[in-house]
């Protein structure tokens, strides 16, 4: 099953809430952190267990760009980056990303799982093709430690399309 996707400053519900025990939001642009990306969050919190305990994680679709890393290699690549931060350790992050082309799917990773991590990030990357609109798209699985509700939770979010202008070095 292939989530909905989430628009900046959209409230949805998951179908994963267990009576309010887990907010899947995506934050509206004026309260998200210094960074311009669109974000989802995804909360846990501990059965029986202080406030304290509460895990919250982040997902952000950073802008396509022109790889510099590539170029160092000759090679005309575009990239976008996502990236999924906890505020604790969970039992087991998975992320999957997308890149999109003038508003086709263009590349799309492998999906990247790690156990008892807090952070994950993955990339997709394609040939680069001058004054085409790119675009970011990530779906994540997060996987709480026992004791927290509800026991796992998915998200997916879209990130800003962006106009590479040329596939050049700057």
């Amino acid at each position: 099953m292939i989530p909905t996707p989430v628009r900046r400053g959209a409230l949805l519900a998951s179908g994963l809430a267990a009576a309010g025990a887990m907010t899947l939001t995506a934050l509206p642009a004026a309260s998200a952190a210094p960074s311009p990306e669109p974000a989802s969050q995804l909360t846990a919190v501990g059965a029986k267990t202080p406030a304290r305990d509460v895990i919250i994680c982040e997902l952000k679709v950073h802008d396509p760009h022109y790889s510099h890393h590539a170029h160092a290699k000759n090679q005309s690549v575009v990239n976008v980056v996502a990236d999924i931060t906890c505020t604790k350790p969970v039992a087991r992050l998975t992320i999957r990303v997308r890149l999109w082309k003038n508003g086709r799917a263009y590349k799309t990773s492998a999906q990247v799982s790690k156990a008892g991590k807090a952070y994950l990030r993955q990339n997709a990357a394609g040939p680069c093709v001058a004054k085409q609109t790119y675009r970011g798209e990530a779906w994540v699985y997060v996987k709480p430690p026992p004791g927290h509700q509800p026991p796992s939770g998915k998200t997916h979010i879209y990130g800003d399309s962006v106009k590479i202008p040329s596939c050049k070095k700057r």
